[in-house]
């Protein structure tokens, strides 16, 4: 199994001069606490970052980083380190242990149950219930994933629903689906409005029907993850 961390998003809600993953927690950052995590359950730690910021990353630990060349955020980070046959032929037939750099859990308790999860599905999806998510996951009575929600304009859902936690696991089955989307994800765009990457990359069970019944939507209740927009929403979490 390889972890790969997401840390190539544009952050337009976050100004500050620095990386959103790299905000500060405790006395390291939260990415260098999301890579102490992982690598205890993966093989290897890979952190996909944009090219034109990969000198913030030189006191990173423990992990490979991995500049690519998008300017497309994290979604089209993913899709084109996915598309580089160089770096994926070593790891073409690994799980893929998929997180948000910039969001943290409150125990490993997670990475266990998805890392033992029984490998049936092509792709695991923690989820958790919150009202007015800014994504939300329809599951059927087998907890397989028939559809996903999402908010238009940037605006909150305004229903209760099941929200993902900012972590998947990926069989290696999903490359497949993922390198046939890599050219049509901008749909999302005109759909909704959106500067999420996250809805760039989820809205893939939509497009795939077959893949979305083939994923198994994994709840938890009450899960709460560490995670910001904004310089003032850090500035909170941090008192």
């Amino acid at each position: 199994m390889i972890g790969i961390i997401l840390s190539a998003g544009k952050q337009s809600r976050f100004k500050a001069n620095y990386p959103k993953a790299l905000a500060p927690y405790k006395d390291i950052t939260i990415l260098q606490e999301n890579v102490n995590i992982m690598k205890k359950y993966v093989k290897k730690v890979i952190v996909l970052v944009s090219e034109h910021e990969n000198f913030h990353y030189n006191e990173i630990k423990d992990a490979t980083i991995c500049p690519i060349e998008s300017g497309g955020g994290s979604g089209h980070t993913l899709f084109e380190f996915l598309n580089n046959s160089d770096i994926m032929s070593p790891i073409s037939n690994d799980y893929l242990l998929i997180k948000w750099g910039d969001c943290l859990h409150n125990d490993e308790e997670l990475y266990k149950a998805l890392v033992n999860a029984p490998k049936n599905y092509i792709s695991l999806c923690p989820l958790t219930l919150e009202k007015n998510p800014y994504c939300q996951f329809k599951l059927n009575s087998d907890k397989s994933i028939y559809k996903v929600l999402f908010s238009k304009n940037n605006d909150p859902i305004d229903e209760e629903g099941y929200h993902d936690l900012s972590i998947f696991l990926w069989s290696p089955i999903i490359k497949f689906f993922l390198l046939q989307f890599k050219d049509k994800y901008r749909i999302i765009d005109r759909l909704y409005n959106t500067v999420s990457n996250e809805f760039d990359l989820l809205y893939l069970y939509n497009y795939y029907p077959e893949l979305a019944s083939s994923s198994k939507g994994f709840v938890i209740d009450n899960y709460i993850t560490l995670d910001f927009n904004t310089v003032e929403d850090l500035k909170k979490l941090e008192e």
